[in-house]
């Protein structure tokens, strides 16, 4: 129940909220004189030239009566809610009811998916390092990991890469060919790459027409 002292005192404002008074204020003035709404609203016209001019602190019996007489709500008016009128406000408040139902229906159909076991190890995380803990650690993760993917790759050493290639589900003839390849760098590739267009064509790497192509010796002195 609100006191006489409650209705009269001054509205404290932020800087923000000051300003969004004084637009909404100026927008149910709706470009009418001032004297016009003062008389409309029943107040001193000095009052409202003092919200706009002195930068002064309404009373909050004076915001209840303008609010009243404009079908507003006073939150609407003090700039607390963005619900102009106490059907909007209302309709506000259910729609963020059904909101936080709806969420928390998910958070409880994903439960009943979980394990007991997982189950009680969330609740023991909970009471451990509490809801904002276990956010917050799910966060770091999650920068951990973009971190990760924006990272360039690395160069890998000839030792890494010969070591990947013999693990390859191919033959081991095969292997060891790339690995000699690998180490005997870029004109080795060049070189390995005509000696097999050669091979599909049917014509060795010297020129004349022989399905079993001989590899070009100048690649074991390249590879070592």
């Amino acid at each position: 129940m609100e006191t006489s002292s409650t209705k009269n005192h001054r509205v404290s404002f932020t800087e923000e909220q000051k300003e969004t008074f004084l637009i909404r204020l100026r927008e149910l003035v709706d470009g009418r004189p001032l004297q016009q709404a003062a008389d409309i609203w029943k107040i001193p016209k000095s009052t409202l030239n003092n919200y706009f001019y002195r930068g002064s602190h309404p009373r909050m019996e004076v915001i209840q009566h303008i609010a009243s007489e404009e079908g507003v709500s006073v939150e609407w008016l003090l700039g607390k809610c963005n619900a102009k009128t106490e059907r909007e406000k209302k309709e506000t408040i259910e729609a963020d009811q059904k909101t936080r139902l709806a969420e928390d229906l998910q958070i409880i159909s994903l439960l009943d998916m979980v394990s007991q076991e997982d189950k009680r190890a969330l609740l023991k995380g909970i009471f451990e390092i509490g809801i904002k803990g276990i956010l917050s650690r799910l966060q770091l993760a999650d920068e951990v990991e973009t971190s990760h993917h924006d990272q360039p790759e690395r160069e890998y050493t000839l030792e890494e890469l010969e070591a990947m290639i013999m693990k390859l589900p191919v033959r081991d003839s095969l292997k060891t060919a790339f690995a000699k390849g690998v180490a005997a760098g870029e004109d080795a590739d060049k070189e390995i790459l005509r000696i097999l267009e050669s091979y599909q064509r049917g014509i060795s790497p010297e020129g004349d027409t022989d399905n079993a192509a001989t590899p070009d010796s100048s690649l074991n002195s390249k590879a070592g």
